[in-house]
């Protein structure tokens, strides 16, 4: 039933896996041990279904950002996109704090990432965090990602952000980048190098 193929949403990977193994069988009946049994036109139902649920990638590339007053982490934002834009990949901006179905539905049609966040508190802004733990782990596992911010002292928060998101099994672009308050020209230069870096790499591996 419709409920049954929904499922697919959650385990997209999963079902194309077992779909593209079952490809070369001849089928006649499929007896799940739930739901109706189904007749050897099964395969192209769940055909049908994948143009359905599998993620658009139109917007290739997402930053996730939560900013403060002094708009610093904002200049980082800035920076990146200028870059993402100049390598030619399609772009969102979404701030954290907007709706937090708005953002997730941004964030799992992407295929790369970028999350920035200053540090408040010796942490990150909790906006931020409640994007990174709501991220689907089926769908986005191994999806390239970047993290960024703004600081005045320890800068903790991008060391939550980057190891939570290992601990979801994506893919973090080497040491998080971070500057001290207002970052300088030369901040901005390395930030540009960082990000065409992480894009390089993330291009490579699809290929």
């Amino acid at each position: 039933n419709e409920h049954s193929y929904k499922d697919m949403e959650l385990f997209l990977d999963f079902a194309e896996s077992a779909y593209k193994k079952a490809l070369p069988l001849k089928i006649q009946y499929c007896c799940p041990s739930e739901g109706e049994c189904s007749g050897k036109n099964i395969l192209e139902k769940y055909r049908s279904y994948f143009n359905i649920f599998k993620p658009s990638k139109d917007c290739r590339a997402v930053i996730v950002f939560a900013g403060t007053q002094n708009g610093y982490t904002a200049e980082l934002v800035d920076t990146v996109a200028g870059v993402f834009k100049e390598k030619g990949i399609q772009l969102e901006i979404i701030n954290a704090k907007e709706p937090i179905s708005d953002v997730m539905e941004s964030v799992n049609k992407a295929s790369l990432l970028c999350f920035a966040s200053p540090t408040i508190h010796r942490n990150a802004v909790p906006e931020i965090m409640d994007v990174i733990t709501r991220i689907d782990r089926v769908n986005k596992l191994r999806t390239p990602c970047m993290v960024i911010g703004s600081y005045g002292w320890g800068g903790e928060a991008l060391g939550f952000m980057a190891n939570y998101l290992k601990l979801l099994k994506l893919k973090v672009f080497e040491k998080p980048f971070g500057v001290v308050m207002k970052p300088t020209g030369e901040d901005l230069k390395n930030l540009r190098n960082f990000t065409a870096r992480f894009i390089d790499a993330a291009l490579k591996n699809e290929e």
